[in-house]
């Protein structure tokens, strides 16, 4: 008994159980939920006059939830949806609404002037509070288990290892649908065309996203491809003059290298150089070329696209623009708290909405019914409701919370938050059995990217993203699951006789 003693290793040796982590890493974040909460709560009901004090619980909530994701990444949730959400919360609800009080852009001096401040900040933080903690208890339950027990580098190398076998080929099938994309370049008139393409260049990101995850041990010719692969989508994005297309290929070779531990230095430099040329160059040509008298959303080819590019650059603007006032206005685009505030008093004056009442089309596939009204219509409706137009002008979207708010006040809110937690909640267990090393669970990581993206984005419309999207990333995810192991039993099938066929000569 002595003897057996002496070969354990020391209490604080011994390896964390990755569950335990992942248990401690979920309670600091419902914590910070709970303490934006109540502080909300607590403004609200009192009924704060002043603006400085009404953004502490925004504040405080960006903060803690940049570190809730930093500790539910280190705890296992690396691709987890519920880690994407808390990070896009605190992105919208915390950073945007302490950006949207402190900015004078238009929308901030006049659409969402001192006395709007001053009557809705409180209802927003207490919606948005209240929405992140119903999400957070509700996704619990079906992920409370985490990571399994154990050494979970360990875990996460096993389980990687179901996909290697297929590396290779999907790199290669990336070729051809590269070449594809070009063909159809800007986009597909044909809506269920451009839907399946959609889904299928999803293949593209898994390529990029299944080599970064193992970059270390990747040669140099496969790595030359994945960089000239990222370097081929974020230049036809950058064509598309789609800010999120030139940046989604560069997320997935980020969020791959971030899973390996290994590989952290390198994330962090790709994610400051990507954030540089985002502010710098990326979004302000992106912006400015759309207004170019040539442009055509759906008719340019690639060399009229050139043409715009080069032509936005020469212009006076710019060389004599006042970059950095620019780039800061570019942080517009996460402040959603003007049109938040624009809904709730919409709601509260007696004008609700009605953007959630067909919620049963997203259910259909538009390949099954080809004539489905567009469910993305309510972006250029609402632009031309909050500013007023004649026609709309961008695709302006709410935050979830708002549009909620908007159709069915706080019941709107509980319903669409429960539905929000129940799927993010799916979609992270889903994460976690992957890791643990159940091959029948592919699917996730196979479209990882679009299901972070799905959690990440919490600026979305109800019905098109968590309705519709949801449905489509649970087909794809539970095709894929299905899918990949076959695929994998059959290559190593095919690798096995080539083998056996080597041998015998």
């Amino acid at each position: 008994m002595t003897a057996l003693r002496m070969h354990q290793p020391p209490k604080q040796l011994r390896p964390r159980h990755a569950s335990t982590q992942w248990s401690r890493a979920y309670g600091v974040t419902a914590l910070n939920a709970l303490i934006f909460l109540v502080a909300s709560a607590l403004i609200y009901f009192s009924g704060g006059t002043d603006t400085n004090i009404d953004l502490i619980p925004a504040i405080a909530f960006f903060i803690g939830a940049i570190v809730s994701f930093g500790l539910l990444v280190r705890s296992g949730g690396e691709l987890a949806a519920i880690s994407f959400f808390v990070l896009g919360a605190g992105i919208f609800f915390g950073f945007g609404t302490i950006y949207s009080v402190l900015s004078d852009n238009v929308a901030g001096s006049f659409l969402f002037a001192r006395n709007i401040q001053i009557e809705t900040l409180p209802a927003i933080n207490l919606i948005n509070a209240a929405s992140v903690c119903i999400v957070l208890f509700t996704a619990w339950p079906l992920c409370r288990q985490g990571p399994k027990k154990g050494n979970r580098v360990a875990r996460m190398k096993e389980a990687l290892s179901l996909l290697n076998p297929l590396r290779i080929p999907l790199l290669l099938l990336a070729v051809p649908l590269v070449l594809l994309q070009i063909y159809t370049f800007p986009q597909s008139t044909n809506l269920v065309l451009r839907t399946i393409l959609s889904n299928i260049e999803n293949l593209t990101l898994l390529a990029i996203l299944l080599c970064s995850m193992q970059w270390t041990r990747l040669g140099a010719v496969q790595r030359g491809a994945v960089i000239l692969l990222v370097a081929a989508l974020a230049t036809l994005g950058f064509l598309s003059l789609s800010k999120t297309g030139t940046l989604v290929p560069l997320m997935a070779f980020s969020v791959g290298l971030l899973v390996d531990a290994r590989s952290r230095k390198t994330f962090v430099v790709l994610f400051v150089a990507t954030t540089v040329a985002y502010f710098s160059f990326i979004a302000d040509t992106c912006n400015d070329a759309r207004n170019h008298p040539a442009f055509s959303p759906t008719d340019n080819t690639i060399a009229e696209r050139v043409r715009i590019i080069t032509d936005t650059l020469n212009s006076p603007a710019q060389d004599t623009g006042d970059k950095f006032g620019s780039s800061v206005q570019l942080l517009q685009r996460f402040g959603a708290a003007p049109v938040q505030a624009f809904l709730i008093r919409q709601h509260d004056n007696g004008a609700p909405g009605d953007s959630m009442a067909d919620a049963w089309q997203a259910l259909i596939p538009r390949i099954l019914w080809p004539e489905k009204p567009n469910i993305t219509r309510f972006g250029a409706q609402l632009d031309i409701l909050f500013y007023s137009r004649t026609t709309g002008q961008s695709q302006l979207a709410p935050t979830y919370t708002a549009e909620a708010y908007w159709n069915s006040g706080w019941f709107g809110v509980l319903l669409v938050s429960i539905l929000i937690g129940f799927e993010l909640g799916w979609f992270t267990e889903k994460w976690h059995r992957f890791t643990r090393g159940d091959s029948k669970q592919s699917g996730i990581i196979a479209f990882s990217i679009p299901v972070s993206l799905f959690a990440l984005w919490v600026e979305a419309w109800v019905v098109a993203t968590y309705v519709g999207g949801f449905m489509t990333l649970l087909i794809l995810v539970k095709l894929a699951d299905i899918t990949v192991p076959l695929l994998r039993a059959q290559r190593m099938v095919i690798l096995h006789s080539t083998v056996s066929w080597t041998r015998t000569r």
